[in-house]
């Protein structure tokens, strides 16, 4: 059920220290519930512990595939920010909804839906540009995250009119817009010339919409997931994902299993948000570098805000853990993507 785990995911090493405790989320509420302890106990029993060595974040224990894959089959079916990409939720009839539900859950005294439209407010408040420097948004807290429900609800009684007037266009890099920027792929083809391209992970939030239209081959990596993006996962509960944006943007599927067969050379491969899910990272690493002369990894950018990994998340990234990997593999590493700074996220390119 839950694993002790011995030595760094990464590097191997078994000298690490404590880095930090965990804090609640969606995710403990589902998986408490799922492996039917208490979430203060798994909170308390689950943290964050640092390689000394490599640097990366790793959980002191984690789930086995059994429990991994209840999780994403049975509970987690469909991947929350994938079906919030370019959805109507961000909107005033979106913000107003959800709302009224956080009212109606904080009268009947329901926590468990309190606290999940208190992270969908959140949410939709985050994505609005410069949210924290406008009088009617800067009183959450700074280093708050989208992932908790702390959100004090007198203070958005009194500025929920004027937070839905603030409602246009999601700013880059969130929830509600994901990592579909052209200003990221301008930066991308700045360093790299773009001819052959693929991501792994969530079809739904990544490049693939603006490149669909340009003369470059575009593939898609599909990996026999124990997390997110599995079989079941579907846009509007009726079509797989994957084949949902492959009608739109017209990629082929290769699978990750068969990569080393294929005998493929890609200018580029991007990963986005999905190397945190992932039991043994350096393989990933060592898979996609044989496969591309260059890999895009964005992250999450902890150490910006509130520095905790939460539970749905076995490991954190950063500077050194990267540049650990790019020694590893002989690669360059670059991470000067301004605008992605400071947006919960962060870009490391290996060249």
């Amino acid at each position: 059920m839950i694993q002790k785990i011995k030595n760094c995911p990464l590097c191997g090493s078994s000298n690490f220290i404590f880095f930090s405790n965990l804090k609640k989320n969606l995710y403990s509420e589902i998986i408490s519930k799922i492996i039917d302890l208490n979430e203060n106990y798994l909170i308390k029993k689950i943290k964050n512990y640092k390689c000394k060595n490599c640097g990366i974040i790793f959980k002191n224990y984690w789930f086995d595939d059994k429990i991994l894959e209840k999780i994403y089959n049975s509970f987690v079916i469909h991947h929350p920010r994938g079906q919030d990409f370019k959805s109507n939720l961000f909107s005033k009839r979106g913000l107003s909804s959800a709302f009224s539900n956080l009212l109606i859950a904080k009268k009947k005294g329901d926590i468990e839906n309190e606290n999940r439209y208190s992270r969908t407010i959140k949410s939709i408040i985050f994505s609005i540009p410069n949210y924290n420097k406008l009088k009617s948004t800067n009183w959450i807290s700074a280093n708050s995250r989208s992932f908790d429900s702390n959100l004090n609800i007198g203070l958005l009684k009194k500025n929920i009119n004027k937070i839905k007037n603030l409602i246009n266009e999601p700013v880059e890099f969130k929830r509600f817009s994901g990592f579909e920027s052209k200003h990221l792929w301008k930066y991308l083809n700045q360093q790299i010339k773009i001819k052959s391209y693929a991501e792994v992970g969530c079809p739904q939030w990544g490049l693939f919409g603006l490149v669909k239209n340009k003369k470059i081959k575009k593939y898609f990596i599909k990996r026999n997931e124990k997390n997110f993006w599995g079989k079941k996962c579907k846009i509007n509960n009726s079509k797989n994902c994957i084949l949902y944006k492959k009608e739109k943007t017209n990629f082929k599927i290769i699978n990750y299993e068969n990569l080393p067969k294929l005998n493929l050379k890609l200018d580029l491969v991007s990963s986005f948000q999905y190397i945190d899910h992932l039991r043994e990272p350096f393989k990933f690493f060592e898979n996609l570098n044989k496969i591309s002369e260059s890999q895009a990894y964005i992250v999450d950018n902890y150490k910006s805000f509130d520095n905790t990994i939460y539970i749905q998340h076995f490991t954190g990234w950063s500077s050194k853990p990267f540049f650990w990997v790019a020694n590893k593999l002989n690669k360059k590493i670059k991470n000067n993507f301004a605008r992605i700074k400071n947006t919960e996220n962060d870009l490391f390119l290996l060249t």
